[in-house]
């Protein structure tokens, strides 16, 4: 690149970056200047560069003001809070005895019912069709049921215990009821909602965690290696 200083082709006057292209013909031949030509695009481009960093360093600074706002007055969360209620009202309903339409939760359903509050153990007919609907006597219920409730990996399912929207944990008993059903009959757990009124996911969670603890806890508790070949 020239020295603005230094006089070129005979020029005694400094040298001056043409700025356009009328800069770089000859005054008396009409011709173009290769040199001066080339000096003119090279310097249009260095302004043209120029200019386009100048722009980026703004909106850079545009930028980084916008986001100075929204540290100091971030703006309200979208996450929509959780509600049971909204579960609750995609459920079955019931007429109650005012004769009012109520969602049918879990303590309503027949399941509850039959197995949990009004259970008929006077009859043997109940007995027989238990055992066969969950793979155990109702006393083995009883007893199992007893264990699950003792373990701490259950304690969120306890009967004072609540979820994240307040309320009521649901039944343990249901949900042991639901995994014998699931694990002795291969039902879904859609089955088991239905059947229950508690959610696909509780019955998901509850059931790893049951999974693993009768895997290891009852596993050494109840499975006994032969000391014998015989």
């Amino acid at each position: 690149e020239l020295d603005p200083s230094t006089p070129i082709m005979g020029n005694t006057q400094p040298y001056r970056p043409p700025t356009s292209l009328l800069h770089c013909t000859n005054h008396e031949t009409g011709e173009l200047d290769p040199l001066m030509y080339y000096q003119y695009r090279r310097n249009k481009n260095k302004r043209i560069a120029e200019e386009e960093f100048h722009d980026l360093l703004l909106i850079c600074e545009l930028i980084a003001k916008e986001e100075m706002k929204l540290d100091k007055n971030p703006p309200p969360s979208k996450r929509k809070r959780r509600r049971r209620a909204q579960y609750m009202t995609q459920q079955r309903k019931y007429i109650d005895e005012n004769g009012e339409v109520q969602p049918l939760g879990p303590y309503q359903t027949s399941w509850y019912q039959n197995y949990v509050s009004h259970p008929k153990l006077h009859k043997a007919r109940f007995h027989k069709k238990f055992r066969r609907r969950f793979r155990m006597s109702y006393k083995s219920y009883q007893k199992h049921l007893e264990e699950v409730k003792s373990s701490e990996l259950f304690k969120r399912w306890s009967n004072d215990s609540r979820d994240c929207t307040g309320q009521h944990a649901s039944p343990i008993e249901l949900l042991l009821l639901g995994t014998l059903r699931y694990l002795g009959r291969g039902w879904t757990l859609d089955d088991l909602e239905e059947q229950t009124s508690i959610s696909e996911e509780v019955y998901r969670v509850f059931l790893h965690v049951y999974l693993t603890w009768a895997s290891t806890v009852l596993f050494d508790k109840y499975v006994y290696v032969p000391a014998t070949t015989e």
